[in-house]
């Protein structure tokens, strides 16, 4: 059984020893409690005039669906698409998702014959983001605090 002497004496040593080690031990960077917070995920689909993503560009985030792509400089122009994220999207050789159609999964430098200066009309697929949540208690209590 430990007495209020030995008690004292401990707490004394460990406080000995925290201070020399600097503030190795008293900040989250000695152990990683899991406290950074992740960079949420945007899946884009990013189109491009030019082959190898050059040229003019924009992007689409999240689900949606043009069936006319008859603006400039985007009509009969669209040469390289980037997904960025997960995203993946069907393009279609007529307007109103009509034509050929082609689902890309992953990005393309350079478009096929059927599609190269050919994308009329498009529709983006987004994929379902899982959302991680973290115990509320143990966030406030090891993060916010920063024990």
């Amino acid at each position: 059984m430990f007495t209020f002497k030995k008690n004292l004496t401990i707490a004394m040593v460990s406080a000995a020893l925290i201070s020399m080690s600097g503030s190795a031990f008293a900040t989250s960077d000695w152990y990683d409690y899991g406290c950074d917070i992740p960079e949420p995920v945007f899946p884009q689909v990013c189109f491009y005039t030019g082959s190898d993503y050059t040229g003019n560009w924009y992007c689409e985030s999240g689900a949606r669906t043009v069936n006319k792509l008859d603006k400039a400089p985007w009509k009969d122009n669209i040469e390289s698409i980037k997904l960025l994220d997960g995203a993946s999207v069907y393009i279609y050789n007529q307007y109103d998702r009509l034509g050929e159609r082609e689902l890309l999964d992953n990005s393309d430098p350079s478009l096929d014959s059927d599609f190269f200066n050919k994308v009329r009309s498009y529709r983006t697929l987004s994929p379902e983001i899982e959302e991680n949540p973290r115990p509320s208690w143990w966030w406030d209590e090891m993060c916010r605090y920063q024990y």
